[in-house]
């Protein structure tokens, strides 16, 4: 169905035949600025200053589905005692449709909820322990999402293009092996310990990396934040393409494995929910028949979009010459001994005798050559790819 407005209405006998709401505005808004804390240090929740159970939450601006409020004070809420198991409640920002209010409050030992009327943004959660008589900083987690604008996402598209002009500029189409060498091309005011966003701020990186999920499988996956958070929002992610299978061949020297995939590590910045498509590109498929045959290119891995952060998959392996460009990309296709190794395998045997099969790459690296005069034997298959993702414990 189509939708536009707003537009003057033409009265006829006292009655406009155009009436708004402040839902339609309401939606207009949405589109503009996702639900989350307007400021990274608005809203913020801590234990109150005259001690006891209860919660200061600080001034600031939010956005509920396009619903707009602000506190303009420090704003005081008491948490329920408990006198038995330790409880974790959940403090929100409520959106209330039939009474038209948006406040901040306590769900005691629930989950912000999300529903037709009421809609809860999470500000913090809070453990309260059994029979505590006050609350520390410890016990309270911060759980804010950040706003995200139109305007913020068009600026995030601008930074992308002069990433991938600095990749081209100044590494030629060479494996550059980590986007964030490229990303420091474009870091102007950062100072040590601190990452480009993609937003394009720069953020703190308190603590060690640690890797949270890998994804292995070809084909689709989705990375959803929220079961996995990481400290400010920061995640370092590596992509890895498909590696190329080798040729399947009968004469003992010309022929080369399959190259590995491309690969890249980038550190970019997500917010809290927020679930990412991905795919992992499958590797080349071993090759086997009576005469020289070249090996199956590898397919592309990608995280996020299909141009920024994309691997592609490695080149076939060649039986005439030794280097392989058949694939997505100029990777190095591998030796006479094997596959190409990629940033996270060592690459595939070949055969080891006559008549034998080459080796499976594994994790995006080149599959070995083959050998042998009967169709039973073959190459060797490329790795498929893989995404990595690692974080920082909040």
């Amino acid at each position: 169905m189509e939708t536009s407005f707003p537009f003057n209405a033409v009265v006829t006998d006292g009655v406009p035949d155009r009436v708004y709401s402040a839902q339609d505005f309401a939606a207009v808004a949405a589109v503009l600025v996702t639900s989350g804390v307007t400021e990274t240090d608005g809203l913020t929740v801590s234990p109150a200053e005259g001690g006891g159970l209860a919660v200061q939450i600080a001034p600031g601006a939010a956005v509920i589905d396009g619903y707009f409020y602000r506190n303009t004070a420090a704003l005081t809420l008491a948490i329920a005692e408990n006198a038995a198991a330790p409880r974790t409640d959940a403090v929100v920002l409520r959106l209330d449709l039939p009474q038209r209010t948006i406040t901040a409050a306590v769900r005691t030992g629930g989950t912000p909820v999300w529903g037709e009327e009421i809609r809860e943004l999470p500000l913090a959660s809070v453990t309260v322990g059994t029979g505590a008589s006050a609350l520390r900083a410890e016990d309270i987690a911060d759980s804010r999402p950040l706003a995200s604008s139109v305007l913020d996402r068009l600026g995030g598209e601008e930074l992308a293009a002069r990433i991938r002009t600095a990749i081209d500029e100044t590494f030629s189409g060479e494996d550059v092996s980590a986007l964030a060498a490229a990303a420091a091309l474009v870091r102007t005011d950062a100072g040590a310990g601190t990452a480009l966003c993609g937003d394009g701020e720069y953020r703190e990186i308190a603590g060690e990396w640690t890797e949270l999920t890998r994804f292995t499988m070809p084909g689709a996956h989705t990375l959803d934040t929220s079961l996995y958070p990481s400290k400010n929002g920061l995640y370092r992610v590596t992509v890895q393409g498909g590696g190329g299978s080798g040729p399947y061949a009968r004469i003992s020297d010309g022929p080369i494995g399959g190259g590995g995939g491309k690969s890249l590590t980038a550190q970019i910045y997500l917010r809290a929910g927020v679930s990412v498509p991905l795919w992992i590109g499958a590797g080349g498929a071993s090759v086997s028949g009576n005469s020289p045959a070249a090996g199956k290119k590898g397919e592309a891995s990608w995280f996020l979009d299909t141009s920024l952060y994309m691997a592609a998959g490695g080149a076939a392996g060649d039986y005439t010459a030794r280097y392989g460009y058949q694939a997505q990309s100029v990777w190095f296709a591998g030796t006479a001994e094997g596959g190409g190794p990629s940033l996270l395998a060592e690459g595939g045997r070949s055969a080891v005798m006559e008549n034998g099969s080459g080796h499976a790459g594994t994790l995006g690296s080149g599959g070995g050559r083959g050998y042998g005069s009967s169709p039973a034997r073959s190459s060797g298959a490329g790795g498929d790819g893989a995404v990595i993702v690692y974080g920082v414990a909040p």
